[in-house]
């Protein structure tokens, strides 16, 4: 049904929508792809990676974090940049090393610890262990705080954490027997470290957001049975656009990223630091729609680092209110320039 007429290098795709009001729109998403030089540079990669069609995983869905989010989201509000890859110690190894990641108007920082546990003496009490040296840490979810304790006999005793349940360290019955067991977070946000067992600091990293963890989960609105009867397949009436932006809360940029924002990320690379600069290029649509051109500027909405790969994904995407029409629509060109050429 759809004419796509892609006159940009990268990868693009035209799709079907549903507004929240659920009138009917044409979506165009644009993903490119760029190979991070040795010398800062930026190039276009060869093959471009496709859209990615649904949430990849780590393992197995819901008991694992999410290593890339599925592009097909009908809009975000802002920027979201997340990196995917590892803490590394620029020689030998640490017991810890602070990985930092600027970006544009965003910072944030993530103390990267060593493999600790709960231990108990009669002079300190209950207190993590001395960290374990290392080399190279996974910067994901599943070793950030978060996790589940069930080991009370009361079952109102148990915990879960909403806001990481892959992690590790939560503690809600200090007088378990295997507390010594317990791992505890490698990943911490420097200024709120887990101090005892009691505490529950957020979980802090860099990587995608699962739709059913807060605070995504949050966004997503009310689905109960006036939902089903009235609603559905619409989204709730509550539901919150925000929902669709998966990266952590302090890596969404509320102003779209335009290109040309600065990139600086330490401890993150076997390569060494990486510094580089977002690519500046307008990428536009033109929908077609019942013999009428509809002119957007596709928004960049997503951009993913990878920088063991040597790699940075691009994502823009813009949509065309086309209600009652869209067997009228015949399909949308593409078009991509560099600014300031």
């Amino acid at each position: 049904m759809f004419d796509l007429r892609n006159q940009s290098p990268f990868i693009a795709r035209l799709l079907p929508s549903l507004e929240p009001d659920g009138a009917e729109a044409v979506l165009a998403i644009v993903k490119g792809t760029f190979e991070i030089g040795a010398r800062e540079d930026l190039a276009l990669a060869e093959p471009q990676v496709p859209l990615t069609l649904a949430d990849q995983y780590y393992g197995e869905p819901g008991k694992s974090s999410i290593r890339y989010a599925s592009d097909i989201v009908p809009e975000k509000r802002g920027t979201d940049v997340v990196l995917v890859g590892a803490a590394h110690v620029a020689r030998g190894e640490a017991v810890a090393v602070e990985v930092t990641l600027e970006a544009g108007p965003l910072r944030k920082r993530i103390a990267v610890i060593g493999d600790r546990r709960w231990q108990r003496s009669s002079a300190r009490g209950v207190h993590a262990s001395s960290p374990r040296p290392f080399s190279v840490m996974p910067l994901v979810y599943e070793r950030a705080f978060g996790g589940q304790d069930h080991t009370s006999a009361r079952r109102n005793e148990w915990a879960d954490e909403p806001r990481n349940p892959v992690g590790c360290g939560l503690v809600a019955n200090p007088a378990r027997r295997d507390l010594a067991e317990v791992p505890l977070p490698n990943l911490e946000d420097p200024a709120d470290p887990i101090a005892d067992p009691t505490r529950r600091p957020i979980p802090t990293g860099l990587g995608f957001i699962a739709p059913s963890w807060k605070p995504r989960i949050d966004f997503a609105g009310t689905h109960d049975e006036a939902w089903r009867k009235d609603r559905f397949p619409l989204p709730p009436r509550d539901f919150d656009v925000r929902f669709y932006n998966s990266a952590p809360s302090d890596l969404v940029s509320p102003r779209y990223f335009a290109g040309g924002e600065p990139v600086t990320i330490t401890n993150a690379s076997r390569h060494g630091t990486l510094r580089f600069r977002v690519p500046a290029f307008q990428v536009d649509a033109v929908f077609f729609v019942d013999g009428q051109k509809i002119e957007r500027p596709c928004n960049l909405d997503t951009v993913v680092i990878e920088p063991d790969q040597k790699r940075l994904m691009l994502t823009w995407r813009a949509s065309a209110r086309c209600h009652r029409k869209m067997k009228f629509v015949s399909g949308a060109r593409i078009t991509s320039r560099v600014r300031g050429g």
